[in-house]
């Protein structure tokens, strides 16, 4: 319930729309099992129990499908919800896994605005 108010208070400054997303993640600066929880062209969130402050980079590894090659991406943490999880922001991702992450994005259903319930994307 603490991790959905804090997505819909992050949602008025998202920039791209998002989509549900559930998957290993693999990160180096994590000593445990990571999993995001959604993704966008901008970002995602990784649950994970071992917090990390704002501001911090992280490198992380994951696919997005099935027989996709696997997408790497360095990020910044941008927000953390104490043992949930971090949201981060992709700061480094090359064009080909980007556009696999567009791709991705732009074939799914998108997470519902929750400011506006009528519309489905933001």
């Amino acid at each position: 319930m603490l991790l959905q108010f804090i997505h819909n208070k992050m949602e008025k400054k998202r920039k791209h729309p998002r989509a549900s997303f559930a998957a290993q993640i693999e990160c180096k600066e994590c000593s445990t099992l990571a999993f995001a929880k959604d993704i966008s062209v901008g970002g995602m969130f990784v649950e994970t129990d071992q917090p990390m402050p704002v501001g911090s980079r992280i490198n992380l590894r994951f696919n997005l499908e099935g027989q996709d090659p696997i997408t790497v991406a360095a990020a910044e943490v941008t927000y953390q919800v104490g043992k949930l999880g971090v949201g981060v922001q992709f700061v480094d991702v090359a064009p080909e896994d980007l556009k696999r992450i567009e791709n991705y994005v732009a074939k799914s259903t998108p997470l519902a605005d929750p400011s506006n319930e009528t519309t489905l994307a933001h």
